[in-house]
């Protein structure tokens, strides 16, 4: 499990974090570039924090009590949602952060701390991709923010998705991802270690392609095929390009995404290709550093 953080806005000083009966939230982005960037960084049943924005854009007002608070938590997937897809009463200020990733459980902060007073915040740790997207916190951050949930956390109740097989999907992920805090191991990031950029494909030979970067390209895929079924075809790692820093493996794969943007075809899942050859990926890929 890793842990992330991103940068909100809170409710107004009448609200009281942590109260059970609230309801949370999606993870919500203002654009699908940041939630794509997100997406490509978590796993889920990742954690990822809510700090509220000290310095608030939008026109947005921010109660001055809860400035630089950790508020909020999501147990959070891969899987690409639009607010709209939820049961809420959206005003055109929510709006402004029309896309989402789908939680599989929420939690409000009661007496929300300060984010910088939390062991292992560092001057490091704020980054500009967390104000729009999420970021990685170091191994002691993450175990004093892992602590703080424990401690504080109130899991509240998710929207209602407005169709059923949306709703059922949700149930089912809590079932495969149930959560503890106790015995969770927390990785330590090392922004150092070589990333891959990696091609796996549904079945021996197949055409339909996973296109992804990972620091672990054999694990990553083997993680896709977890809750697939013996009579399913696997996922098979097919190449494991060394591209360098996560940032240049993030650079090659979004060039070969475009490169090959009419072979994608799920439109939940951006990195499945169909219709296409893994030689054709590999010879573009060859050439990248």
């Amino acid at each position: 499990m890793q842990v992330f953080f991103t940068y909100i806005y809170s409710r107004d000083d009448t609200y009281t974090y942590g109260d059970q009966e609230n309801q949370g939230w999606p993870l919500t982005f203002g654009a699908e570039t940041a939630r794509s960037m997100a997406r490509k960084m978590i796993t889920t049943g990742d954690l990822v924090f809510g700090i509220v924005s000290s310095t608030p854009g939008h026109d947005a007002v921010v109660p001055e009590k809860f400035k630089g608070r950790v508020v909020s938590a999501w147990q959070i997937t891969r899987q690409n949602v639009l607010l709209t897809d939820y049961d809420l009463e959206l005003s055109d200020f929510d709006l402004q952060w029309p896309v989402a990733l789908q939680p599989i459980r929420a939690w409000e902060i009661a007496a929300p701390p300060r984010f910088r007073e939390q062991d292992g915040y560092d001057s490091t740790t704020h980054t500009p991709r967390s104000i729009s997207s999420v970021e990685t916190v170091n191994e002691t951050l993450a175990r004093s923010l892992i602590a703080t949930l424990r401690d504080q956390g109130n899991e509240v109740r998710l929207p209602r998705f407005r169709y059923p097989a949306m709703e059922q999907r949700n149930a089912q992920l809590r079932q495969r991802h149930p959560f503890r805090i106790e015995g969770h191991v927390v990785a330590p990031v090392d922004a150092e270690k070589p990333n891959h950029v990696y091609i796996a494909t549904l079945g021996k030979g197949s055409r339909t392609l996973k296109i992804g970067h990972s620091s672990d390209p054999a694990e990553r895929v083997a993680s896709l095929n977890k809750y697939r079924l013996s009579s399913e075809p696997q996922w098979i790692l097919h190449t494991a390009q060394p591209m360098g820093t996560v940032q240049q493996a993030i650079k090659a794969e979004a060039t070969l995404g475009e490169l090959f943007a009419k072979y994608r075809t799920e439109q939940n899942n951006n990195e499945v290709f169909v219709g296409l050859g893994a030689i054709d990926v590999l010879t573009r890929l060859a050439t990248m550093r």
